[in-house]
């Protein structure tokens, strides 16, 4: 995945364009369009082959406005948002303590609080637009319920109705998806672009593991005779990866995203959005923790084939590592190396991955770690150049 942003972002009828000197803004149908933008007002039509537009007048180019600062201050349901411990299902195994991020209200820093109030109170904005068809169904219904043949004329009535009511539905549904989004256009200079091209590369190494896990809870083994010789348990889940972008959040690039339960963290150039249903929070890269290790996990699913088997164990097994023979069905069990992935920040981030594929974690750990560094020493918290609209 190299990276590659569009110079115009969507947002119902309106298309946004990034230029070099400043950003417009269009509205109208395939072949006319109305728009503004650094240069003056202007109206575009199209057709047969041939394009036509012409200047309405100019304006005096006034810089976008820049966001300012505010001060830094093995495969189960889900636990429940808050529960501490889950029970282990074993005699010999302690209560699992559960690893899961805080409440998605929580997580944002004190950098991003104006974003984040801003994207969550045009995500909550109620949609307009089916309604009218609600109510035309409701007509359509009462009408064909009625005793008798139907009226022809009423019937006619509401045919027309129908496509009138459509065409506006249509347009409604625009209208919201508008005025429910925000827009972010991101300009990358060279050092931006070869950092961020870092993060995605490594991203795409993350992708290609034949195995990926979402670590939900560990455990201290209290007896490892009967747990093939772990001290540690760990309850996990299929991880979900995956490109795109925040819903309602409307950019010019699509950005990598990391599935954590009810979250998903979305890896934008300057900082991560987390999204949990309707809510958003935001994290800049220089608060956030990141690290990686490699571990060693007795695999009694079958060890993927990117990973190496490191050792070899008993389901039940002696202090001294040989079988125990007591149990005639004592199989042998692979010990494969894998390498985990760990966020956290003080505001309650807390997700641990597992990775099939040693040398992955790690860079991509490396990636965001760069990117923190290069916010930090850049005048503004962002990487490139970010406009918000």
């Amino acid at each position: 995945m190299g990276l590659s942003f569009r110079k115009s972002v969507k947002a119902g009828p309106f298309r946004f364009n990034l230029s070099g000197s400043g950003v417009g803004v269009s509205v109208g149908v395939p072949g006319f369009r109305i728009g503004t933008g650094p240069r003056g007002n202007y109206v575009s039509m199209s057709g047969g082959g041939f394009t036509y537009r012409t200047s309405l007048g100019s304006r005096n180019p006034r810089p976008a406005p820049l966001p300012q600062p505010t001060p830094r201050s093995s495969e189960d349901a889900e636990p429940r948002q808050g529960q501490r411990f889950i029970p282990s299902g074993s005699a010999t195994v302690a209560p699992l303590e559960v690893i899961q991020s805080a409440d998605i209200r929580q997580l944002s820093d004190t950098d991003s609080a104006d974003l984040v109030e801003e994207i969550n109170t045009k995500r909550s904005k109620f949609a307009v637009w089916y309604w009218p068809l609600l109510l035309l169904a409701a007509l359509w219904l009462k009408v064909l319920q009625a005793d008798g043949d139907p009226n022809t004329v009423l019937v006619g009535v509401l045919a027309v109705l129908s496509i009138v009511v459509g065409i506006g539905c249509f347009w409604l549904y625009m209208w919201d998806e508008a005025r429910r989004s925000i827009v972010l256009f991101f300009d990358f200079d060279d050092s931006a672009a070869q950092t961020y091209e870092h993060v995605l590369s490594a991203f795409e190494e993350l992708r290609s593991c034949r195995a990926s896990w979402r670590i939900l809870a560990s455990g201290r083994v209290l007896d490892g005779r009967y747990n093939a010789g772990a001290g540690e348990t760990l309850k996990r889940k299929t991880a979900s990866l995956g490109t795109g972008g925040v819903k309602h959040v409307k950019c010019n690039i699509d950005v990598p995203w990391l599935s954590a339960g009810s979250n998903t963290f979305y890896f934008y150039p300057d900082r991560i959005f987390i999204v949990s249903g309707k809510q958003v929070a935001v994290c800049t890269y220089e608060l956030l923790g990141v690290g990686a290790r490699l571990t060693r996990f007795i695999e009694t699913d079958g060890v993927p084939s990117d990973s190496q088997v490191v050792g070899q164990t008993w389901r039940f097994v002696n202090k001294n590592g040989s079988p125990d023979r007591r149990f005639k069905d004592n199989r042998q069990i692979p010990i494969a190396q894998y390498e985990e992935l760990q966020l956290s920040s003080a505001q309650g981030i807390q997700e641990l991955y597992q990775f099939s594929r040693v040398g992955t974690a790690g860079s991509f750990a490396d990636s965001l770690s760069q990117l923190g560094r290069y916010g930090q020493s850049s005048a503004s918290a962002s990487i490139g150049r970010r406009v918000r609209i």
